[in-house]
């Protein structure tokens, strides 16, 4: 199950949790939500195992290997604007670029040269 899948899942089974409890609900219910809050746990310390061991972390080389590079943004305002990387977040994909003279939002793609 893929990270936000899982965190859904949990969230979901949270909310049942607490409604069962608040309305004294049958404790089979209120057993099979906690057993599906506990495996989206998890699911969720599996995927992010699987993230860290990831050939693509190998080939990155995680935090702070692209520094240097440049971003081409290829959607957006943005669009075909260029900028160097100066700081990047493996486990979050976050990346500090150089002054771009365009806004670029959070759904906007680009490429790394």
């Amino acid at each position: 199950m893929a990270i936000l899948e899982s965190i859904a899942a949990a969230n979901a089974a949270y909310s049942v949790i607490k409604t069962a409890l608040g309305n004294g609900r049958e404790t089979a219910g209120l057993m099979s939500s906690i057993g599906r809050f506990l495996a989206a746990e998890e699911d969720i310390k599996e995927a992010v195992k699987k993230k860290k061991s990831s050939p693509l972390t190998a080939i990155t080389g995680g935090d702070d290997n692209i520094i240097g590079r440049y971003i081409i943004m290829t959607s957006g305002t943005a669009k075909h604007e260029a900028a160097r990387i100066t700081d990047y977040v493996d486990a979050t994909g976050a990346m500090t670029v150089t002054t771009m003279a365009l806004t670029v939002a959070a759904d906007d793609t680009g490429i790394i040269i």
